[in-house]
Order: structure tokens, then sequence, then C-alpha cells
């Protein structure tokens, strides 16, 4: 049985882990609008926009993906919305280091 999220935030490795998805939603934004607006020759505006798409959608996919079948627990949808949340936040940073580069 799961454990309410207060109790998963008080762990170390729950902070770990939203690390790991702010670093996975940075690493695929940045890389994605990097690519579009330094390869490709796209507006840096434009490649943000998509960066931010892609980024987000790749976050929420691997939610849903890991996810998928489980059984309800205690805390378990407040514990995959902040792994969203925190994926997402991580996009926001990679688009930011985008625009500022």
């Amino acid at each position: 049985m799961g454990k309410p999220i207060l109790e998963r935030m008080k762990r170390p490795s729950w902070w770990r882990d939203q690390g790991l998805h702010m670093l996975l939603g940075a690493a695929v934004s940045a890389a994605n609008g990097s690519a579009l607006a330094y390869g490709a020759g796209l507006n840096v505006a434009a490649s943000a926009c998509i960066a931010g798409i892609v980024g987000t959608g790749v976050v929420i996919g691997r939610e849903l993906i890991q996810n998928w079948g489980d059984e309800p627990e205690v805390g378990s949808v407040e514990d995959t919305s902040f792994d969203a949340l925190f994926g997402m936040l991580g996009v926001c940073l990679g688009i930011l280091a985008l625009i500022w580069a």
C-alpha cells in the first residue's frame, strides 16, 4: 500500500526522483529547441513553443506509460501529478536556456 504524499515528500529519494523528472524535461526541451533554432534555422520563439509542446508530451507520456495498469494507491495520483509538474518545470527551464543562449 502506498504512502500519503506528505510522507513521501519527507524522503530525500522522492526529491531526487523529482530532480530527475526536471532533468528529463529540461533535456528534451533544450535538445529539441536547440535543434530547431540552430540546426534547422527556425525562429527562436517558434522553436521554444515547439520544444515546450514536445517536452510536455514526453513528460506526460512517460508518466502515463509508467503508471498504466497500476492499481490506485494512497497518494499515487498526487505523486503522478507532482512527477508531471516537476517534469514540466524542467521543460520551462530548458526553454529558458534556449531563449537566453
